[in-house]
């Protein structure tokens, strides 16, 4: 069930970002485009391209998390026996979700505080808090990602450690 649900969440995750790089490299060709050919001088296509360059970073560090692709130091971890391993992978995933956990907390009472001052972006006029409400939700996708694959690692470990052990 968990592999389900893990999948189908890097699924979507992975046309979001699709998506947005798309637009990203749309927008910045029309923009060049119509400089080039003096066409028009646009003021939004720096702006939108930096808002979902914001984005696409959040929710791509959801995506290096469940390739396991951020920065890690794992040599005292390689050579130590195997229980400390496990200590240390428990201290691992306690650390990174307490951080996500923070991370989205404050972010989402600066975002409370954006929806207050109701300030808008220059260009687009879009409520800034949506800018940063990038952040809150890149950490709960590393977060429901890193507790999905967590679950899944210590399943396997306790399956694999009791076949052993027999």
């Amino acid at each position: 069930m968990l592999d389900k649900i893990y999948r189908l969440l890097c699924k979507i995750q992975d046309a979001v970002i699709s998506v947005i790089l798309t637009v990203m490299v749309g927008v910045v060709v029309l923009a060049t485009v119509c400089r080039y050919f003096q066409i028009a001088v646009l003021s939004w296509p720096d702006e939108l391209t930096r808002y979902l360059l914001i984005w696409l970073v959040f929710i791509g560090c959801g995506a290096a998390s469940k390739n396991d692709a951020h920065f890690k130091i794992t040599f005292l971890v390689d050579k130590a026996p195997y229980g400390f391993k496990l200590f240390m992978m428990a201290v691992r995933i306690v650390a990174t979700n307490l951080l996500y956990l923070l991370l989205m907390y404050f972010s989402a009472d600066l975002i409370g505080k954006l929806v207050k001052m109701g300030q808008v972006s220059p260009a687009l006029h879009l409520p800034m808090w949506f800018m940063y409400l990038s952040v809150p939700v890149g950490c709960g996708l590393m977060l429901m990602q890193g507790v999905i694959k967590d679950c899944m690692t210590i399943v396997y470990i306790v399956r694999k450690h009791g076949k052993g052990e027999s």
